[in-house]
């Protein structure tokens, strides 16, 4: 096998990797909110809010690193801000719902559209551009610890050195086993499957229904914000406020994951691979790239969007009429 073929199957696992991570935390995230009884419809904003929140804070670094400022807090500081304006965001969101008892969807799609155009006011106004990229300091390379960065050349230098080659990928890595125990061995995480299961009874032993909802809402908002900054390192070009429709993908994630760990991590994989493969087509040349056909190669971008309709087609006619049933009596707790 050629070096270049090599190359290319460590670049294209590399993609995989950068959309994988962002996927599964965001799913993550809206299952943390579905616990909580908050169907959360923002998570395509607080994607954009996330990344357009990194994205500028790195700017902002860029001078003092220059002048010898360590590029890895900078990176730091802007993940750990993307994970808490998307606290911010689904706890505002929670507000409407479950607090003023206002339609949780309306305020969903408002912050989806907030998110969007804030990127654009602010590239416009304070950097005079209606696309940004990434600064180059936030991608962890040999010049990071002194050394000198070389090209790309072998299979393993094309995974590695693109795919955990930045602080986001590291600590979204992190964060997924992290979640996965506060939600199956935690304290909150037991709390959270007694009020999924029977509200009533979970407020009859005494569990802080509002405390343990908000508790949720906030991790799940914090790991969202941190999977929209970790979207920005698997983009082929600048970015400009628009994550192409990959929120909702994640939130048609946790409802065909049945809210299950497991399920999302599997389904998000599944996802991200698809999508990948449709970057890829042109360049894999054992994949039909349907030259005939007008933009033929958009065709494997369309199949995650095309797999969710189906599935969740299906997924509703088998849904109990109890689940239903269950949704009514959380509500009429909380009223």
């Amino acid at each position: 096998m050629s070096t270049s073929t090599l190359i290319l199957m460590g670049e294209f696992l590399a993609s995989f990797v950068a959309l994988s991570v962002s996927f599964i935390l965001v799913s993550f995230g809206g299952m943390f909110n579905r616990r909580a009884g908050l169907s959360n419809i923002a998570l395509e904003g607080i994607m954009i809010l996330g990344a357009t929140t990194g994205i500028f804070i790195t700017y902002a670094f860029s001078s003092v690193v220059s002048e010898g400022f360590p590029s890895l807090i900078a990176i730091f500081v802007a993940v750990l801000a993307s994970g808490i304006i998307g606290s911010l965001f689904a706890l505002l969101n929670a507000a409407v719902g479950l607090t003023f008892k206002g339609d949780q969807y309306a305020a969903g799609i408002g912050i989806n559209i907030f998110g969007s155009a804030l990127f654009i006011i602010l590239a416009y106004y304070l950097i005079g551009a209606d696309e940004l990229s990434l600064p180059s300091f936030a991608s962890i390379t040999a010049e990071t610890f002194g050394g000198v960065t070389q090209g790309l050349s072998s299979f393993w230098d094309a995974f590695l050195l693109t795919s955990f080659n930045n602080l986001a990928t590291i600590i979204a890595l992190i964060l997924i086993p992290i979640s996965y125990f506060i939600l199956n061995k935690s304290r909150l995480g037991f709390r959270l499957k007694a009020y999924e299961d029977n509200a009533e009874s979970a407020r009859t032993l005494g569990l802080q229904i509002k405390s343990i909802q908000l508790t949720s809402i906030c991790i799940g908002g914090f790991i969202a914000g941190i999977g929209g900054f970790s979207f920005l390192y698997g983009l082929s070009s600048a970015f400009n406020g628009q994550i192409y429709g990959y929120g909702f993908l994640a939130l048609s994630i946790v409802l065909i994951g049945s809210s299950k760990p497991g399920r999302i991590l599997v389904t998000s994989l599944l996802f991200a691979g698809i999508i990948t493969l449709g970057n890829y087509a042109l360049e894999i040349f054992w994949l039909p790239n349907f030259s005939s056909i007008a933009e033929g190669d958009k065709i494997y971008n369309l199949l995650p969007y095309v797999l969710v309709l189906v599935v969740l087609a299906f997924a509703s006619k088998k849904r109990p009429k109890k689940i239903l049933k269950k949704v009514e009596e959380k509500e009429d707790l909380e009223n």
